[in-house]
């Protein structure tokens, strides 16, 4: 039995359908993504803030340093005026790269990130872990503010 429903909450997946659920997403969406190098999920990321719908984006303290990251541009919707719905936490988690949309489904895998790799759709208790896990993550992640990575990222703290 207990296999029968690990079939039926997980599933294979594809980015465009991450970007899918990210722009129809009503509540909330939380995003795991240490080095995020994908053009079209930054962009659904940022449009959804936009849209009001809160991102929770959290990614390790250097990421937004690496040369093909999207995670600056991503953050500076919170910048921006009137800002966007978008709160940045530092911290780096033990987990593959994931996406919670509306704390309903879970993306996970590489292809959240790169738009390239494996994503695994998934709901039951992969779900309701990876929302502990983020949310205790946010708890104690430090704040740190958009202006900070814009002047680490173009050596302006110098």
């Amino acid at each position: 039995m207990a296999s029968t429903l690990a079939v039926l909450t997980s599933a294979t997946a594809h980015a465009q359908q991450v970007v899918d659920a990210i722009k129809n997403a009503q509540n909330q969406i939380i995003a795991y993504l240490p080095s995020p190098t994908s053009v079209r999920i930054a962009q659904a990321l940022k449009d959804a803030a936009n849209a009001g719908v809160p991102v929770y984006l959290i990614a390790p303290r250097q990421a937004h340093l690496e040369k093909r990251s999207y995670l600056l541009s991503v953050a500076l919707a919170a910048a921006q005026t009137p800002p966007a719905a978008l709160n940045y936490y530092a911290a780096t988690l033990n987990a593959a790269p994931l996406i919670i949309v509306d704390n309903r489904v879970l993306y996970l895998g590489a292809g959240v990130q790169d738009g390239l790799g494996p994503v695994e759709k998934s709901g039951g208790s992969k779900l309701t872990r990876a929302v502990a896990l983020t949310t205790q993550a946010m708890k104690n992640a430090p704040k740190v503010a958009i202006a900070q990575l814009v002047k680490e990222r173009y050596g302006l703290d110098r």
